[in-house]
């Protein structure tokens, strides 16, 4: 799965996207396992015995390390102006495209902690690191986050 999220800490995607990468990954773990559709393992059993997570949340992991590097960087560095980037050409009808960091901020809402509290977070490089950890897990990162 290492080609597949080559890159992936920039990607926006959209909830069929999310569903499409962890359909594919299921099929992958199937394949490898000698696994068919009509054994009826569930989803969670196929991971059991890859010892994987889900593609999405592995893509999260990556995603969470980004932001970790963006949020203690310089002010001037390039790379971190970039993720804030803001279009102003005119664009299509319809609701506008999510950005990076519409993304992130979508994923620290639904974890339900604050962005300053992620920005305090990532200034602590080891503290960071736990966070990720923890936060590809199933578990709640606002648990991490207030540590």
């Amino acid at each position: 799965m290492t080609v597949v999220k080559y890159g992936s800490e920039a990607w926006v995607f959209r909830k069929s996207d999310e569903d499409l990468l962890d359909v594919f990954q299921r099929s992958c773990l199937r394949i490898v396992l000698s696994t068919r559709l009509t054994d009826r393992t569930s989803n969670s059993r196929l991971y059991e015995k890859r010892g994987s997570i889900p593609l999405y949340r592995a893509i999260m992991k990556e995603r969470w390390k980004w932001l970790g590097h963006v949020l203690s960087a310089d002010e001037g560095w390039q790379i971190a102006e970039d993720c804030r980037f803001r279009p102003t050409a005119k664009r299509k009808a319809g609701r506008p495209l999510l950005g990076w960091e519409d993304v992130i901020k979508k994923n620290i809402k639904e974890m339900g902690t604050s962005w300053e509290g992620v920005k305090r977070k990532a200034l602590n490089r080891l503290g960071w690191r736990k966070s990720v950890r923890s936060c590809v897990g199933l578990r709640r990162i606002s648990v991490v986050v207030s540590c």
